[in-house]
């Protein structure tokens, strides 16, 4: 039998007859291979509270098919605390410590996980992230309703082809 690779204890299959999950008694992490997470119900791994973070989720560890280091992703799932599933690159088996599974099961995310490990899909996440961040900053700095505007301002000069006068001008006004 495979290793957990977050406490090394022996997995065990989870789901009947099947060796494509794996849970863990220990640490109550999943280890799900590839072509397992269509067939995972959404009570396999609700051994602790579903939004609390795992104890495990601050490192990594080795595939337990002995394939190498898994490859982290950082997950959002709604307003809850961010936390962090590990994939194989070789057999592409993803691993969810303690209450992941349950986190992301009933979300649409359980459809589109490998979209976690795309470093196109990283990137526009990372800038969503970013400019929902300095939204926040300005809404915060400015007002609702100054930041509004700011923002509707800058929508119609994105276009527009004179938008280099029209920002020469407010820098020109702002300066005095």
């Amino acid at each position: 039998m495979p290793n957990c690779p977050k406490c090394s204890a022996s997995l065990r299959p989870t789901l009947r007859d099947s060796r494509l999950a794996l849970g863990c008694d220990r640490c109550g992490g999943l280890w799900a291979r590839d072509g397992a997470i269509v067939l995972l119900p959404e009570e396999v791994g609700l051994r602790a509270d579903p939004t609390s973070r795992a104890p495990n989720d601050t490192r990594t560890g080795l595939c337990p098919d002995g394939h190498g280091i898994l490859i982290r992703a950082r997950v959002e799932v709604s307003d809850a605390a961010p936390f962090y599933l590990e994939r194989c690159a070789a057999c592409h088996g993803i691993w969810f410590d303690t209450g992941e599974w349950a986190r992301i099961a009933s979300t649409e995310l359980r459809a589109h996980l490998d979209a976690l490990w795309d470093p196109v899909a990283r990137r526009a996440a990372i800038a969503a992230r970013n400019e929902a961040r300095l939204a926040g900053d300005l809404r915060a700095h400015l007002g609702d309703a100054l930041h509004d505007q700011l923002v509707a301002l800058a929508g119609a000069l994105e276009a527009h082809p004179d938008r280099a006068m029209a920002c020469a001008y407010l820098e020109e006004r702002l300066r005095g």
